[in-house]
């Protein structure tokens, strides 16, 4: 994937590869904190769910 720019870590890799890592960053990022959301809204939910439970059978 690296044109002529050696290791992505070593310096002096052109603006191009430099913005394509910027860029997958912010996608892994994004991905995760969609994730993140998703698992508390769920979490929440289940909270939800189980004190309705106690409350109906207390």
């Amino acid at each position: 994937m690296v044109m002529g720019g050696g290791p992505k870590w070593a310096p002096g890799h052109s603006k191009e590869t430099q913005q394509a890592m910027l860029a997958e960053e912010q996608m892994i990022a994004e991905r995760n904190r969609r994730q993140t959301e998703a698992i508390q809204r769920f979490l929440r939910r289940m909270v939800r769910g189980v004190r309705g439970l106690f409350t109906r059978g207390g």
